[in-house]
């Protein structure tokens, strides 16, 4: 069993403290910088979630009406076009600060990077002092850095899209994966408030966009792989499936029961159709939004669910009936998910901030390809003992990336990827600090759940 110096009682505070006082800084500045003239409310983030924040702020409406989905002078009213965790934080924000943007803003950025902070306080367990105290500057470095790319930072400001909500779930659960015990055990020993915080987590990831449901399930079975605790499993999956039952309660109410959104079958729809190679990748600044309602073949939706199932069905069956052709544009949505050197799908900044944003880019580039090439090494070559974690990450890469290469792929989509990457090359750096597993004297027990790093 291997002997692991701890951190001192004061560097297990101050490193997570002075990280997200850092970044809370970071990310200030880079919201005031590229919101140099932020709207004066809520209504203006676009993209439906400024309406339905609105709605539900003044009224208590969770519900959006659009003509931009759909034939020239055809409203439909969506009741369930989103998850609900994003919109209702906002609303919340805006019944606390009043429906000012700037102070939303901050807020926002205030508590999404809370749990990035908490990540790198379970990362810190796994630190070694003595001989590797480098490791203690290197480590809160490489998350600092990955947290400050502008291809990061823009998630951090931003309220519109989900995944300015989900990155920082993503890296705090698999957190709790990595370094909650030694990765030679055969199984991890988690105290109930960590099995609760992991469950809470994984619920909130859900709650922010449905294409998160594929990584909920993945982290769901890593977890209950590697929890042996029967209370613990079922305490885990059982709060998890609350958030996909009071959801789909929600919806009956709405016309139809649904664990997704009401705009599922049209985000499946953008990527599965005749012309979708000649559109795709879009140009420059450009989404897939304005080809939205030439896909409605001329219809008359009566409800949000009919609309929906109608573009999930046209989609379902192009698939069926082209399947070269679907292959196809799924490798091509592969590389703009895990390829692509520039923006796509996104604003594009011109001048310096252009260039810094494409330089960005690049970085974020080399940080991804560096994590997948050293996770498939250590699968292939490294010692069977810590496999567990280069297989787990993997893993919640392809279950994050899945739907985007069903549906389509924008290369914000891959942004999550972000600090979870630099989370796992934490942990191989650590990994490497500590040196070969010494060999159990003749004799000894077999290293069982004590043999933890908490």
């Amino acid at each position: 069993m291997r002997k692991v110096h701890q951190p001192t009682s004061s560097w297990r505070w101050a490193a997570p403290v002075y990280f997200y006082l850092c970044s809370l800084c970071a990310a200030t500045c880079a919201a005031f910088l590229l919101h140099r003239h932020p709207p004066g409310t809520m209504a203006a983030v676009s993209n439906f979630m400024g309406s339905l924040v609105e709605n539900l702020a003044h009224s208590g409406a969770y519900v959006v009406c659009s003509s931009g989905m759909t034939a020239a002078g055809d409203v439909i009213c969506f009741h369930a076009n989103r998850l609900p965790l994003p919109p209702l934080l906002l609303a919340g924000l805006v019944h606390i600060f009043g429906d000012h943007y700037r102070s939303i803003e901050l807020a926002k950025i205030a508590l999404v990077l809370l749990p990035v902070a908490a990540a790198l306080g379970l990362a810190r367990n796994g630190m070694p002092t003595a001989s590797h105290r480098r490791m203690r500057i290197l480590v809160p470095l490489l998350l600092i850095a990955a947290l400050l790319l502008p291809t990061q930072l823009v998630d951090v400001i931003n309220m519109q899209v989900e995944e300015g909500y989900s990155f920082c779930l993503l890296v705090y659960a698999l957190a709790i994966l990595l370094f909650s015990a030694s990765p030679d055990a055969e199984e991890i020993s988690v105290s109930w408030p960590t099995t609760l915080f992991f469950a809470f987590t994984v619920l909130a990831l859900y709650l922010t966009k449905s294409s998160m449901v594929a990584a909920c399930l993945f982290l769901l079975l890593a977890f209950c792989w590697k929890v042996r605790s029967p209370g613990k499993r079922v305490a885990v999956v059982l709060i998890f499936l609350c958030g996909p039952l009071a959801w789909g309660l929600y919806t009956i109410h709405t016309g139809h029961f649904s664990v997704g959104t009401s705009v599922d079958g049209i985000d499946l729809h953008k990527g599965n159709y005749a012309e979708f190679l000649d559109r795709y990748p879009p140009p420059a600044g450009i989404s897939l939004d304005p080809y939205d309602a030439a896909l409605n073949g001329g219809n008359d939706f009566k409800s949000e669910w009919v609309f929906n199932q109608y573009h999930m069905h046209v989609a379902e069956d192009y698939m069926r009936a082209h399947p070269a052709r679907t292959v196809e544009a799924a490798m091509w949505k592969a590389e703009v998910f895990f390829l692509s050197l520039r923006k796509i799908g996104s604003e594009r900044y011109s001048g310096w901030l252009g260039i810094v944003t494409e330089i960005s880019m690049v970085l974020f580039r080399l940080l991804l390809w560096t994590a997948c090439a050293v996770a498939i090494w250590l699968l292939v070559r490294g010692p069977g003992t810590i496999r567990w974690a280069p297989a787990m990450y993997l893993g919640l890469t392809i279950s994050i990336a899945a739907p985007y290469l069903a549906g389509f792929a924008l290369t914000r989509h891959a942004s999550v990827l972000i600090l979870p990457s630099a989370l796992f090359l934490c942990w191989w750096i650590l990994e490497q600090s500590r040196g070969p597993l010494p060999a159990p004297a003749s004799g000894d027990p077999r290293i069982t759940v004590g043999s933890t790093r908490d």
